[in-house]
């Protein structure tokens, strides 16, 4: 069962998959301590679940460290290289957007918003018709083409993310406990607002702050820059 269940991981199969592999696959029952060929599925596909509820996350960390000490003793990785682990996350995949000023100028107005509501601070305004109206001709405007008035629509844009960040400030006051909430998402507002399209240290997710974009400008028959999103 645990072989069948480190299989199905180590290759991201389905339950049902992974049993019908099995049968075919003469390594994989080697692998699970056969010494002859089996024709017939092992177990019921179900039952890898309801098995993997038994184990619970405890045993299966368990699991995984008697796989390291087999390799230890075995030789076949050294102790030392043990010690320290290093991540290539290169080409991890991110749950981030392209990264436009305006729907970055967006979402930080949003989180805002929502944390004063949360905190019951009334601002003057929240822009939620206003901004949504902003971005739509945005989009027309890059569409099209054209570019001078994007700019001037993005421009009204970040007015309007600074009046409600400025607003939010002002709401806070000398309070220590509403400064410890607001100041994280103040600080990337202020820095979203600052920054140029040159920076080097520029904002690209305000989920995750650390994450660094490469662009390709050489990208046959498109206009479109591609985005490499990795975390250092």
């Amino acid at each position: 069962m645990i072989g069948i269940l480190l299989l199905q991981h180590l290759h991201n199969l389905s339950h049902e998959q992974v049993v019908r592999d099995w049968v075919e696959n003469p390594y994989w029952q080697h692998f699970c301590g056969y010494d002859f060929l089996q024709w017939e599925f092992p177990i019921n596909p179900l039952s890898l679940n309801r098995f993997r509820h038994r184990l619970g996350s405890v045993k299966l960390e368990k699991i995984l460290s008697l796989t390291v000490a087999v390799d230890a003793k075995s030789e076949a990785v050294k102790v030392k290289d043990l010690k320290k682990v290093i991540v290539d996350t290169a080409v991890m995949p991110k749950n981030i957007e392209f990264p436009t000023d305006s729907k970055l100028y967006n979402k930080a107005r949003k989180r805002l918003v929502k944390l004063a509501i949360k905190n019951v601070i009334g601002l003057r305004q929240n822009y939620n018709l206003t901004t949504k109206t902003l971005l739509h001709r945005i989009s027309g405007y890059l569409h099209a083409k054209q570019v001078k008035r994007a700019r001037k629509v993005i421009k009204h844009l970040k007015t309007i993310i600074g009046r409600v960040a400025r607003d939010v400030e002002r709401k806070i006051g000398s309070s220590v406990d509403l400064a410890e909430i607001f100041n994280p998402i103040l600080h990337q507002t202020r820095q979203l607002l600052l920054q140029e399209r040159s920076d080097k240290n520029k904002i690209y997710s305000l989920h995750e702050p650390d994450i660094i974009c490469r662009f390709l400008n050489h990208w046959p028959q498109r206009d479109h820059r591609t985005l490499d999103a990795f975390q250092d």
